[in-house]
């Protein structure tokens, strides 16, 4: 159960009283006569419409990449939008599912489980989920980033768009989107009556249950609730533990949404989340052993052996003494409240003000077990509790040829990130227990001038930002080192670096080392934009992106910020050929990085641990292309490819040898997880019949990413004497592959009030190691994990209402 204290408590009031603002109106509006809500009625519908990215009246595909919305053709950046309907028939339970669409995104699980997922976009990763370390990629719910990774990778339902943002949005979306953002947009409540209930099962037991209702309480108010039970069983099976399978899911969610209009402008809408999963989830395979690099000589036989009986098991079986854990619990609340001052307002124009207040509870618990073998060699336990509290105001205008946006944002997050790291197994069990705190406050501002007195459909953007990152961080590194407390040293605080005996492992105050750092960074965008119609826009933009660095703790050096900055030229079209649609976006861009931030892996005080560092300078460099094409409206031809070069510029280690210092080039390191290549193509079929038959679809999917390197800790370079073991994870490649899918949809057969379709995943069922733990460089070992076989399944859904 979420325990909420009363610092908590207060954050969680304040989300709720800011958002009463609206009440003093709502009993204006109830004592006035009913005419003089019939206007109010008639200008909430756009707000009702769907914020983000959704289809538009006259077809054009509406985003808010910019905080407003746009149509998807006038926006200077690189954006995949997928409405509802796209999700759902491509079967995308949860974020993971996304990179299937949306070319040039990854979503992986990390060590710490498959509820912390690391997300990659042009090059950028951010591994470090804990909270001494930000991301590179931020998830936006109903305009509030998510701090943490844990508990992200929510399940997809009742959303109105998902868009995948690419490249740098620090000054409208804030710090670390250096590689770009996701923003998640349920959809609004309605003045109608309506709702849906959905049932789907498949194999591997898959059952899910999925419903929505909607209910216009009043003209002023309106309620909007959502679930949904999603549960499948594993598809690895482990032979040690029979009847145990891992990369399960098993998880509810459950959503709630008030909307208020009462007049004079003011939309208020009430947010309440949450999210539970408990699944085995996180789970390797041992694949490869290098007994070079085997800290235990005398155990290598026995690590060879079990080698041998795991390459002899089937492909979707593994050996593992111990059951993996993932479990999350997520609470969140939030107001998001705008207000219509009207179009007089002078040189201000038309103006609208919007505050965001946002709440957030997490609680984390896992334990993986990454080598993947019967002997426990290199085990992980841990949590995280915390919570993250925002604010955000805008002010925004129009007026003529000018539009703007001025805002504010302040958010404040604690959490306690603990994590107990063993290898073989045995002692000595490292205990990293780090209580966190960061502050965040920045301004920015963003204007769009359109120049009609130069060139009809010219115009420029830009704006810049400030922010101010604080951290403070209280580390409680402890050692066992015995099992007696007769032994000498059995117990050892190693928060200053140097061993201190302490009386016991459970009293943290026997253990604390505080640090804490500032940074402060600005970030800027300018663009020239020219839209010589409606539907054809050419841009070139320049974006500076900015990373929060982290301070020292007792296991991890100082961490400088990340900067990037990039150039990106694009260009989008679309048009008519008779019958036939056509939308064609293309976008090239080239980053430049200084001091990026990795995670590596290292012994550290006798265990295998994982580390941040800087690496100094990096660029990337690539090419996004999205292809639609709708022939007579039967048939849809869509394709999108990401080609991303990725390459460090000035990256080294330092090794202190007795014959002195000796530097390793390490820029011949890959990126991890960041293949060089993606590509989706979808083609679907309307069948033509009667419409008193209904409404027949046939859909299949074809996604390819080539090979990618899966740790940080890599190079090409071994050194001299081979003294940089990086070179040794160059195994760490996971071979590329390409995944069908197809679909089939009935939508009301013969009259019947009811959908039905069939879906099947990965049709030829494909063989293919989803990501590998590399692990050579440390403890010689090299694990791997299978990607889902071949899934089936079916699907009813009802639909009330509207």
């Amino acid at each position: 159960m979420i325990k909420i204290s009363k610092m908590r408590a207060a954050a969680l009031g304040a989300s709720v009283a800011l958002g009463a603002i609206a009440w003093p109106s709502l009993a204006l509006a109830q004592s006035e006569p009913t005419a003089a809500v019939e206007p109010l009625a008639q200008a909430a519908q756009p707000a009702e419409a769907a914020p983000d990215a959704h289809i538009g009246q006259d077809g054009e595909i509406l985003v808010t990449a910019r905080r407003k919305e746009e149509s998807l053709q006038a926006v200077p950046v690189s954006v995949v939008a997928l409405s509802t309907e796209t999700l759902r028939t491509q079967n995308v339970q949860s974020l993971v599912d996304l990179p299937r669409l949306a070319p040039g995104l990854t979503v992986t699980p990390t060590s710490l489980g498959t509820t912390r997922p690391a997300y990659q976009i042009r090059g950028q990763r951010a591994n470090a989920t804990r909270i001494t370390a930000d991301p590179a990629i931020v998830v936006y719910f109903a305009e509030v980033g998510t701090a943490r990774s844990a508990g992200s990778a929510q399940a997809v339902f009742d959303l109105q768009s998902v868009q995948v943002l690419k490249g740098p949005q620090g000054t409208l979306f804030g710090r670390n989107t250096t590689g770009g953002a996701i923003l998640l947009t349920p959809n609004a409540p309605s003045r109608d009556f309506e709702g849906y209930g959905q049932v789907s099962a498949g194999s591997f037991g898959m059952r899910d249950v999925e419903g929505m209702i909607n209910i216009p309480i009043s003209d002023v108010v309106q309620l909007r609730v959502a679930g949904k039970y999603h549960k499948m069983d594993g598809y690895f099976s482990n032979v040690l533990r029979p009847g145990e399978r891992s990369w399960d899911e098993d998880n509810k969610s459950l959503r709630a949404t008030l909307r208020i209009t009462p007049g004079g402008g003011v939309t208020s809408d009430f947010i309440g989340t949450y999210f539970h999963s408990d699944v085995v989830g996180f789970q390797p395979k041992l694949i490869g052993f290098n007994p070079s690099t085997f800290p235990v000589a005398a155990l290598a036989p026995a690590v060879q052996a079990e080698l041998n009986a795991s390459n002899a098991l089937g492909f979707y079986e593994y050996r593992e003494l111990f059951k993996a854990r993932n479990r999350d619990k997520v609470l969140s609340i939030q107001n998001n409240t705008t207000i219509d001052l009207g179009s007089d307002l002078g040189l201000l124009g038309s103006v609208r003000l919007k505050n965001i207040i946002a709440y957030r509870d997490i609680e984390n618990n896992f334990s993986t077990f990454a080598d993947g073998s019967g002997l426990g060699i290199f085990n992980t336990f841990g949590s995280y509790n915390g919570y993250q509290f925002s604010e955000e105001f805008q002010f925004q205008g129009e007026n003529g040829n000018v539009d703007y946006i001025l805002g504010a944002f302040y958010s404040t997050e604690k959490g306690d990130d603990f994590t107990n790291a063993q290898t073989f197994n045995a002692l000595p069990l490292n205990f990293t227990d780090l209580t966190g705190k960061n502050d965040s406050i920045s301004g920015f501002a963003h204007a769009n001038i359109k120049l009609p007195g130069v060139v009809e459909g010219l115009s420029v953007s830009f704006g810049g930002r400030i922010t101010k990152d604080t951290r403070t961080i209280d580390s409680h590194v402890r050692q066992q080192r015995a099992l007696s407390a007769t032994v000498t040293q059995p117990y050892v605080c190693l928060a200053s670096g140097a061993p201190v005996v302490i009386a016991n492992l459970t009293d943290r105050s026997l253990c604390s080392f505080k640090t804490n750092a500032t940074f402060t960074q600005p970030t800027w965008d300018v663009s020239l934009n020219y839209q010589f119609t409606p539907d054809n826009l050419v841009y070139i933009a320049h974006r500076r992106g900015y990373r929060a660095g982290s301070a020292r703790s007792a296991t991890s050096p100082d961490v400088r910020p990340e900067l990037v900055n990039d150039i990106e030229i694009g260009s989008k079209n679309q048009f008519r050929l008779g019958d036939t649609s056509v939308r064609f976006n293309l976008a090239g861009y080239y980053g430049a990085y200084k001091d990026l931030q990795r995670n590596i892996t290292l012994v550290l005080n006798g265990v295998t641990a994982a580390q941040d560092r800087n690496a100094a300078q990096a660029h990337v460099y690539g090419l996004e292309t999205d292809l639609s094409i709708n022939i007579n409206r039967i048939v849809t031809l869509s394709a999108s490819y990401a080609l991303t070069k990725s390459r460090y510029d000035n990256y080294s280690n330092v090794f202190v040898t007795p014959a002195g210092p000796v530097t390793v080039d390490n820029s011949s390191a890959r990126f991890s997880y960041a293949p060089e290549n993606m590509f989706t193509g979808t083609a679907k079929f309307n069948v033509p019949m009667a419409s008193e038959s209904g409404e027949a679809s046939l859909s299949m999917t074809y996604s390819y990413q080539s090979s990618f390197q899966t740790t940080d800790s890599n190079s090409a370079n071994c050194g001299p004497g081979n003294i940089e073991l990086w070179c040794l994870n160059q195994v760490g490649v996971t071979d590329g592959y390409g995944l069908l899918s197809a679909r089939a949809d009935w939508h009301r057969p013969f009259g019947a009030p009811f959908d039905v379709g069939a879906f099947v995943t990965n049709l030829t069922n494909e063989k293919y190691y989803a990501g590998k733990f590399a692990l050579v460089n440390v403890i010689g070992l090299l694990s791997a994990w299978p990607g889902q076989p071949r899934m089936g399944g079916v699907e009813l859904r009802m639909s009330f209402g509207k």
